[in-house]
């Protein structure tokens, strides 16, 4: 329901089936609430809640909801702006291989943004990128 395939767009429809899976512990629900929230689709934008759904995949794993942590973390999104918590799980993210955070670390350490500026780190996640 959420994206419309096969079926009518129903936003509403898709919340009631994404919480139904993400209370019995389902982490691609729970990511896809913390969306459905982030984006305020078919609820009132809440990035509290956002952050809610995608702490419970996050800890089970989900490859996205690591990554959208990472960035409410790192705009400040629902929760105050902590780079070294959005490093951390974008860390998570990168070291399964995404090169794109991978090189997002990296130049949050060469720029020294809202971190200790640190070429040797910046080097070591540019090189990672550089190898894949």
């Amino acid at each position: 329901y959420k994206n419309g395939l096969g079926v009518d767009r129903d936003y509403e429809k898709a919340i009631s089936w994404f919480l139904k899976s993400a209370n019995e512990g389902h982490p691609g629900a729970q990511n896809s609430l913390g969306e459905m929230y982030k984006n305020g689709f078919g609820v009132i934008r809440d990035y509290k809640q956002a952050i809610k759904w995608y702490l419970k995949a996050a800890k089970q794993d989900n490859i996205s909801a690591q990554n959208s942590l990472g960035l409410m973390y790192e705009y400040g999104l629902g929760v105050k702006k902590d780079i070294t918590q959005a490093i951390y799980w974008f860390i998570k993210v990168a070291d399964k291989g995404n090169v794109r955070v991978q090189h997002k670390i990296g130049l949050l350490y060469l720029n020294g943004k809202g971190i200790h500026k640190n070429d040797e780190e910046a080097l070591k996640w540019f090189t990672k990128v550089v190898c894949f």
